[in-house]
This record gives structure tokens, C-alpha cells and sequence, in this order.
């Protein structure tokens, strides 16, 4: 794990020009080497159209781009901490910082100038929110919300690294003190779990991001008066873990990143998604990008609305339910052992228009070049299978599939132009 965000040992209460000399110094470390390793890798990358496509015809299911870590403007960010919010006119006292309201309350008028809305400032002063901050195993924040001043969020500061815990089971009555204090009814809720997100440096332009599930996570979210177990409640579930991780390392212009995401559950809007997990790992480089034991668990992914299934979506369920992809420096995307996407769909639970088609299959047996516009099928087979049937299509080696967008996506196979 990133940090133990539990002080150990004795602590200390920082004076506030000590607090904002380690922010400077400590927090603009982590965010300006962050950024040179965002910049000075991601640029330098490929891009993923091509594998975008290959598993984006399937109903939407796309691989993300490649991510950015950079902050917007780290001076601008340093400056707000400490010309903001840890000033010696907020400082209450041991270690103890009023949240200045006025900081969110800023409205501009047609005429560009700028007031502090009072109503917006009540509200926020309501909420009691404070920061309480303690020198001990780093720099420990502790977000302050309600009269009790309860403590969900935690956030430590090194100088190579920061992380930020939001400990969801006392999240609850900070969320009936937010409530009350913009004039809301309190939500009916039930939350427990942890979460953590952090940044850490690992060298000059080399940084790495991750987020985990400490603790397992379950939220439950419906009006006041309706059980949190009906069908018009929000239900959220996933297990533990290491959900996802991505190393920039500029000095080799290499991107390392992770994906583990356990056993999840969601019922949203009476419709009802079950995960049994979405894991994988990418390497990319100048000369390619690598994607290692992609899957979705070891069953299909399900959406079910009043108990009938609406979709589903299986991933090489011939393999082991598992792919690895490569698309090369020069645009050739390989698939092992194969890409077989299986997708069912039921309109009529969905309640919706049938399209003039849906994709129900896809397969690529071998490997693709070109663009989305006209793929070249290098070695094997590629394939769409639809409903209706007559508008998938299988190429082989030395054909190409070209793409024409109407009021529908055509595909058609024959000789490379």
C-alpha cells in the first residue's frame, strides 16, 4: 500500500507558516514531478484507436486512452492552500483551521466582478467544516464536518508522496450535518468501506498513482421513508483491493498500469449490473502498447432489470475467459490466443427501440492493420456476427473491412484500396 495514514509514534502541532513552507515544499514536489512524468510520458506514446475499435463494436465496451496525471496548475494550487485556506487569519488554535466559506462563494457578474454570495456563506459556515493538522508520520490533514466535527477524510503529505482516505463508515453523519446545513433532507443511507487514492514519487519524472478498497465497499443510498433493500434504492458493492494503479516513468518513456477490480454489484434505477471482476495489466512504450490478461472474471458480465436479463457480455469464454492484445509501433493490433467477444441483448426487457442492428459477436483469430476506416486483416480471420444476420461479416488474410457511417454503421469486406 501506498501509506500507512494512521500517525504513528508522537506527533506535534505545526505552526501555520511551518504547514505552508511543507505544502510549498512537500506537496508542489509531488505535483511538479508528477506532471514531468504525465508529460514527458503520455506524449511520447501511441495512441489505442485501432484496439478501441477492435473492442469498441461490441456495444460501447472501449479501452481507455492513454491516462494523464498531470495537475492543472501546481503554482495555482499551492497558492490557494496557503494564501487560502492555512492562513494565520483561519488558525483556531491547536492545529485546528476554519474553512474560509467565501473561498466557494465567488460569483461573477455579466460585468466580470466578482462578490461573495451570503446566502452560500451561511451554508457553508452551517456545515462547521474545519482542517485539524498534526506533524507526525508526515503531514496528517483531518477534514472536520458537522458540530461533532467528525473526521471522515484523511490526507498525508511526505515529500515524495500524498494519499487521501475517505473512511465511509463516518461518512454518514457528515453527510446528515451537509445536508441540514444547505437546507436538504438528510439522505437515508448506509455506507461502509474505505478508500484510498494516492501519489507517490519514485524518482525524478517518475511517479506512480493508484487507487485501492481498503476495506470492502457498500454503499447504500434512497429517499427518506423507502427501504434501503427496495428497488428504488442505489445498492453498491465491490471487494477489496488494489482497484487501479499507473506507473510514468519519463526517464524510459514507459507506462506501467494495473486493473483490479474485484467482485461488484450495482442496482441502480431498478436495474441490477453483476461483475465478477475486470482486471488486466498494459505496458506501453514508444515502440507499442502491451495489454496482459484482460478479463471479466469468470463469468459474463450481467445487467438484469425485475429479475430477466437485459445484456450480457462474455470475454473468450473458449479461453480461460482471458485476452492479451498488442498494438504495435506501426498500428498492427495482435490478439492471443484470440479476441471473442459474445453479447446478448434483449430490447424488450430494456424497454427500448430495437436498433436496425445489434453486434452480438466479435472475433479476431489473428492480427489487424490500418485504422478504423479500412482494416486490413494481416494473418487469421476477423469477424462480426449481427441480428439481423446479414449485416455482420468475416474477412480473411490480405482482405479489408471498410467502415461507412450512415444513419448506421456498414461494413464491407473486399480488396485493400
Amino acid at each position: 500500500m501506498f501509506l500507512a495514514l494512521a500517525a504513528c509514534g508522537s506527533s506535534t502541532t505545526p505552526e501555520p507558516a511551518t504547514v505552508r513552507a511543507r505544502i510549498t515544499d512537500d506537496l508542489g514536489n509531488v505535483l511538479r514531478e508528477t506532471k514531468a512524468a504525465s508529460d514527458g510520458t503520455t506524449r511520447a506514446l501511441p495512441g489505442s484507436s485501432l484496439l478501441s475499435f477492435a473492442t469498441g463494436a461490441l456495444g460501447g465496451i472501449a479501452m481507455p486512452s492513454m491516462p494523464t496525471l498531470a495537475s492543472e496548475d501546481v503554482d495555482a494550487t499551492i497558492e490557494w492552500l496557503t494564501g487560502t485556506i492555512f492562513t494565520d487569519a483561519n488558525y483556531l488554535g491547536d492545529g485546528v483551521y476554519r474553512f474560509p466559506a467565501e473561498s466557494l462563494c465567488k460569483t461573477t457578474d455579466d460585468a466580470g466582478i466578482t462578490s461573495v454570495d451570503p446566502d452560500c456563506v451561511s451554508h457553508v459556515d452551517l456545515a462547521h467544516a474545519r482542517i485539524r493538522v498534526e506533524d507526525g508520520d508526515g503531514l496528517q490533514f483531518w477534514i472536520q464536518l458537522g458540530a461533532d466535527h467528525d473526521e471522515p477524510i484523511n490526507a498525508t503529505l511526505r515529500h515524495d508522496e500524498v494519499a487521501l482516505t475517505v473512511d465511509l463508515d463516518d461518512a454518514t453523519s457528515a453527510m446528515v450535518a451537509l445536508a441540514e446545513a444547505f437546507g436538504e433532507q438528510a439522505p437515508n443511507a448506509e455506507l461502509s468501506g474505505q478508500v484510498t487514492a494516492g501519489l507517490a514519487i519514485l524518482g525524478p519524472a517518475h511517479a506512480k498513482a493508484a487507487l485501492s478498497f481498503d476495506r470492502a465497499i457498500a454503499v447504500k443510498l434512497a429517499d427518506q421513508g423507502a427501504p434501503l433493500d427496495g428497488d428504488t434504492a442505489t445498492r453498491i458493492a465491490s471487494a477489496a483491493g488494489t482497484i487501479a494503479s499507473v506507473e510514468l516513468d519519463a526517464t524510459t518513456t514507459t507506462l506501467h498500469a494495473q486493473l483490479g477490480l474485484g467482485e461488484t454489484t450495482a442496482h441502480v434505477s431498478g436495474e441490477d449490473l453483476a461483475l465478477a471482476g475486470m482486471t488486466g495489466a498494459m505496458t506501453a512504450t514508444p515502440d507499442g502498447v502491451h495489454l496482459d490478461h484482460v478479463s471479466f472474471g469468470a463469468k459474463p458480465m450481467r445487467l438484469t432489470i425485475g429479475g430477466r436479463l437485459a445484456e450480457s457480455i462474455d470475454l473468450n469464454p473458449a479461453d480461460g475467459r482471458e485476452v492479451s492484445l498488442t498494438v504495435a509501433g506501426d498500428g498492427t493490433l495482435a490478439a492471443a490466443p484470440r479476441l471473442d467477444l459474445d453479447r446478448t441483448i434483449d430490447h424488450a426487457v430494456l424497454g427500448d427501440e430495437p436498433p436496425l442492428y445489434d453486434v452480438t459477436r466479435m472475433v479476431l483469430a489473428g492480427t489487424l492493420r490500418g485504422d478504423p476506416s479500412q482494416l486490413e486483416v494481416a494473418t487469421g480471420t476477423f469477424s462480426l456476427e449481427t441480428t439481423p444476420v446479414m449485416y455482420g461479416f468475416t474477412a480473411t488474410a490480405g482482405q479489408c473491412v471498410t467502415t461507412a457511417v450512415t444513419d448506421h454503421t456498414e461494413y464491407s469486406v473486399g480488396a485493400c484500396r
